[in-house]
């Protein structure tokens, strides 16, 4: 699919679901939100974007910034549906549900 700002853009379910499952297809740790994440998720999670969606050249760098603004908002309210479920959803594998419960139990997140 091809991403332009006059067609096919971040304000379609379509791409937002795109950016949803793009963060959701490599959640191998216990990120919580999107300014704990590593910039190499990032760039993982954009990447795994751009197997989908298209864009030209000119544009990569507002693809960017949307993505990131998008991916912001679809993180915070999946983390906060993950804490509300009490059990780990199918998209946090390995350790990270376990990591992320422990974030959200720690007097650091609790105070805040």
């Amino acid at each position: 699919m091809i991403l332009d700002p006059n067609g096919l853009w971040f304000r379609s379910q379509t791409v937002v679901r795109g950016v949803t499952n793009s963060t959701q297809e490599n959640m191998t740790h216990g990120v919580t939100c999107w300014s704990n994440a590593s910039d190499e998720d990032k760039e993982m999670w954009f990447n795994n974007f751009r197997r989908v969606f298209y864009w030209t050249t000119d544009l990569e760098r507002l693809v960017w910034q949307r993505y990131n603004d998008i991916g912001k908002k679809r993180l915070r309210d999946n983390m906060y549906k993950v804490s509300k479920r009490k059990k780990a959803p199918s998209f946090m594998k390995g350790s990270s549900y376990e990591e992320y419960t422990k974030y959200r139990n720690s007097p650091e997140f609790k105070e805040a």
